[in-house]
């Protein structure tokens, strides 16, 4: 329906773009002197242009310079050049600022879905810190359960942070900050994302398969590739149904290549060029939306790449792959 209606506003305003300099010709009078007979167009031109945008506004400075030639009494030639400029000055000036109108727009747009989440998913865990500290207070509850529930919820507000202030960075142009970390034990940090997460998985019921050589070695930023790989299986965890199975594998092929698949709904093959996108969720993510903007630009960072296979119904492979020896 919104695509018919502007289609339906292109095809007014081009119509207007050509009968409003037949109209302005109608009006003009034979005493008129030549720099008079400029006066019925500029109003439809900049009409025209302001509001039916670079095209008819064009295309209404070209018919009027036309009817104007092709008068009576035409004006001079430099007042005709004079006017064919104004013209196109003044489209290419409205297509700069119905630009400009719909860029900000769209910035209010994303900051305004970006502040609504951030606050969703930030009372979240403040909630369950202070339900766990009043229930503390109420029943002496066990002070290391108590502790592990802050301690976890206050990681995950500070990711959603951290992610902002990295999906800011990327948007001002900047690459993300990396410490190179020599000698980097591949299984160690594979296992240590998966032991963050196993009480996330066994509490959906999801069965958590790791495959990795023993004694892999890769240098790169742990912590950078550590976000990347909670990122995946987060992901993963969130959209497989209970009793499905999630694979965390990583393979040596001239790079460290990392898999992370799952028996999830899958995703649609016209979505999945959009998923890295800094705009785009496509009612996917439930959270910031900014978790595979951030991956892709830390793998880019290391000089690999990340990519994705999908199929609705049978579910999806994240793959991602690292140098032995990445140049950061």
């Amino acid at each position: 329906m919104h695509r018919l209606r502007r289609e339906t506003s292109r095809r007014l305003w081009y119509s207007l773009s050509i009968a409003l300099p037949f109209a302005a010709y109608g009006v003009q009078r034979a005493e008129w002197t030549a720099h008079m007979r400029f006066i019925p167009f500029f109003p439809g031109v900049a009409a025209v242009a302001f509001l039916g945008g670079l095209g008819p506004g064009l295309v209404s400075t070209a018919v009027s310079t036309c009817l104007l030639f092709d008068s009576p009494h035409p004006p001079p030639a430099l007042g005709l050049l004079f006017f064919l400029v104004s013209g196109v000055g003044t489209s290419l000036a409205s297509q700069w600022a119905h630009r400009r109108l719909e860029k900000e727009a769209q910035l209010r747009e994303v900051r305004d879905r970006i502040l609504a989440i951030v606050a969703h998913d930030l009372r979240s865990p403040l909630s369950a810190i202070t339900l766990t500290i009043q229930a503390f207070r109420k029943t002496g509850a066990d002070r290391v359960r108590v502790a592990d529930v802050i301690e976890r919820n206050a990681r995950r507000m500070d990711r959603i942070i951290n992610d902002l202030l990295d999906a800011d960075r990327l948007d001002q142009g900047h690459d993300l900050p990396l410490t190179p970390i020599e000698n980097v034990m591949v299984d160690g940090l594979v296992n240590e994302v998966i032991e963050g997460c196993a009480e996330r998985a066994r509490s959906a019921g999801l069965q958590l398969v790791v495959s990795v050589p023993p004694g892999l070695k890769i240098k790169c930023d742990r912590g950078r590739v550590l976000q990347v790989l909670s990122n995946l299986i987060d992901n993963a965890i969130k959209f497989t149904p209970a009793d499905g199975r999630i694979s965390v594998r990583v393979v040596e092929d001239g790079m460290i290549r990392f898999e992370v698949a799952d028996t999830g709904r899958g995703i649609p093959q016209e979505d999945i060029p959009h998923l890295f996108e800094r705009r785009w969720s496509g009612g996917y993510s439930t959270g910031t939306g900014l978790g595979l903007y951030i991956a892709c630009a830390v793998v880019r960072s290391h000089g690999g790449r990340i990519w994705c296979s999908s199929e609705p119904g049978r579910g999806t492979s994240f793959f991602f792959t690292l140098p032995v020896r990445c140049a950061v």
